[in-house]
């Protein structure tokens, strides 16, 4: 049988009954057939970029850029899952206003109400404010996922890997010696400012010229800030 739409949101469909029937319809053999599972659609073309990708900051503006598959309707919804080291709570709409507007928001997810259907094949532009980048540098994805006005599934996507990066020591950083000469063995003063805290138990990594000699650095030898 050709032609036949699917249903508009995913669900398991009710039970397909079917009936041999002779020419005046009276049965003459007849089954039911358990219903199947209705998948999502996948938002096409998506890409997301923001305006800083730096371990911590804040406030960042994100651009999500996605193209429905499939028809959702006005008063259904936009989810936007965060990597878990996001804080997306102070999430905003900053455009377009007229299309979106935010439900609810948590650490880790944003809910957008849908002003405006979202239409198969209609670009979509959404940029959302007031996030907060992780805490540390990986490698994060986003999840989409629409939703109907009955809050049925229409489609979903797993974004493309985002980079976040370390943040750029301030200051400038500086390394002064007590001595330069060759072979000496002294004393290294190293100077910068984070950006963001050092947790408890953190480090600092430093990597030096591999001619340098580091066999004789104990623990004990390392002073600084506490």
């Amino acid at each position: 049988i050709s032609n036949i739409k699917n249903p508009a949101y995913v669900k398991t469909t009710s039970a397909f009954s079917l009936q041999s029937q002779d020419a005046a319809n009276g049965t003459i053999d007849e089954g039911n057939f358990a219903g199947i599972g209705i998948i999502a659609g996948a938002l096409n073309s998506v890409s997301v970029t923001a305006i800083s990708y730096a371990v911590g900051a804040g406030n960042v503006e994100y651009t999500l850029n996605f193209t429905p598959a499939h028809y959702a309707d006005a008063g259904g919804s936009l989810k936007i899952d965060f990597d878990s080291t996001y804080n997306a709570s102070t999430g905003y709409v900053v455009s377009p206003i007229g299309a979106y507007s935010v439900s609810s928001a948590t650490a880790n997810y944003i809910i957008l109400n849908l002003l405006t259907p979202l239409n198969p094949g209609a670009a979509q532009v959404l940029k959302i404010g007031g996030i907060t980048n992780p805490g540390y540098a990986k490698q994060v994805t986003f999840t989409l996922t629409s939703k109907d006005s009955a809050g049925g599934i229409v489609d979903t996507v797993v974004s493309p890997m985002v980079d976040i990066v370390p943040a750029v020591l301030t200051g400038p950083p500086s390394v002064t010696a007590v001595s330069y000469v060759a072979q000496d063995v002294t004393d290294y003063t190293i100077g910068f400012t984070t950006v963001n805290a050092i947790p408890v138990n953190g480090k600092v990594a430093i990597t030096l010229d591999p001619d340098y000699d580091l066999s004789a650095v104990l623990s004990t030898g390392v002073t600084g800030n506490t």
